[in-house]
């Protein structure tokens, strides 16, 4: 892998771990509400 590519997967690992914790965040909100 070349430093662009090695950049780019780093990119998207962050992009996927911010969308999980919003995820995780949205259930537990979601959660709350139905309660």
């Amino acid at each position: 892998m070349t430093l662009s590519e090695t950049r780019l997967a780093i990119q998207a690992t962050r992009m996927a771990y911010r969308t999980a914790c919003l995820a995780i965040q949205a259930a537990r909100q979601s959660g709350r509400a139905i309660r």
